[in-house]
């Protein structure tokens, strides 16, 4: 339905999100305005719809950068492991250090108040979650026998990552 309503969003308005109408300040939902206004006469409901178009953007956007880069970097530090490991692991307990939320407003702060800047930031607080989970499912999946067969038939490290390890831990982060 918030997909439906964000693609017909100019069909669905009753009036200009944008446009104030003064005289109708904080006016209660009536049939001229379904959700009412707010303090400048703007219609809440147009608002709306035109928002979940922003909100789509966004949330789905960093979600998607958010679980490409963790997935990615969890992956090859389990993969590679040693001092590679060590140096990711320790570099994502800092980034978990930080409350995702403070992480996020800092980084909007720093980059600048813009729909592209907001999706970096909140892909960024959800990549040591995703970069976790992905390196602990990927270090016991990198213990079973088809690895090894992988590895003895001359396999590239990116193919056994890519072709074997990923598809076996994408369960459990597509519940992530």
């Amino acid at each position: 339905l918030m997909v439906l309503t964000a693609f017909l969003a100019p069909i669905i308005q009753t009036h200009d999100p944008l446009s104030q109408a003064l005289i109708d300040r904080r006016t209660g939902t009536s049939v001229e305005y379904l959700f009412g206004t707010d303090t400048l006469g703007r219609d809440q409901f147009s608002r709306i719809v035109h928002g979940a178009k922003t909100s789509l953007y966004v949330g789905l956007l960093s979600v998607m950068i958010g679980a490409v880069i963790g997935t990615s970097v969890g992956i090859s530090s389990a993969y590679i492991g040693g001092r590679f490991d060590l140096v990711v692991q320790r570099f994502i307990d800092a980034l978990q250090g930080i409350p995702g939320l403070v992480l996020a407003l800092s980084l909007v702060v720093a980059l600048g108040a813009s729909r592209n800047n907001v999706t970096i930031a909140i892909a960024a607080s959800f990549i040591p979650r995703m970069t976790r989970i992905s390196r602990s499912q990927a270090l016991s999946v990198k213990q079973e026998d088809y690895i090894l067969a992988a590895r003895a038939i001359g396999a590239t490290p990116l193919r056994i990552m890519f072709r074997h390890v990923l598809p076996n831990v994408m369960p459990t982060l597509l519940v992530l």
